[in-house]
């Protein structure tokens, strides 16, 4: 006989926790107009020079030598790392050597498009044209957003102006 784990909106699990057969589950995740509509509640209740104190109350908080505070800041500005950090010896060895791992995949970087670009000349023919339609695409982002940001603060005064 199986121990059953009586759950608060009635279905049963397993001994393990787990759903037995045939459970259907819960409702799921939500939908992405929910998650849109949550999100954007969000962004209205935290305007960027809200967002901005509490930036600089994470700072403050990071130099009087919170750790959470510190990392939370590193995670959005530095970032996670990629790779993970090289052994101490390993440093070493690539000092004596005169070696520098970062520089060497940069300079390789540069050979492969450099070598590419001689090779094969057809596959760059259009390299100019899609660095022109991307530096245009990254603009129109661009202005997006500052009207999003310019419509974003016009609704926020006109809401701020009804409740007075």
């Amino acid at each position: 006989m199986t121990e059953e784990k009586k759950r608060l909106d009635g279905q049963k699990n397993d001994h393990a926790g787990l759903f037995k057969p045939g459970n259907p589950g819960g409702p799921g995740r939500p939908k992405r107009q929910t998650e849109a509509a949550y999100l954007e509640t969000m962004l209205a209740a935290v305007p960027l020079d809200v967002w901005s104190k509490i930036v600089e109350s994470a700072v403050q908080a990071a130099l009087s030598g919170d750790d959470k505070a510190r990392s939370w800041l590193s995670k959005y500005l530095v970032g996670e790392p990629s790779i993970k950090a090289p052994a101490p010896t390993q440093v070493i060895i690539q000092q004596l050597l005169n070696k520098d791992p970062v520089f060497d995949a940069a300079v390789n970087c540069l050979v492969d498009t450099r070598m590419s670009r001689l090779l094969y000349p057809l596959m760059h023919e259009d390299d100019d044209l899609r660095e022109r339609i991307a530096e245009n695409a990254r603009l129109e982002i661009i202005n997006m957003e500052e009207r999003t940001a310019t419509t974003q603060a016009n609704n926020n005064n006109t809401t701020m102006n009804y409740n007075e």
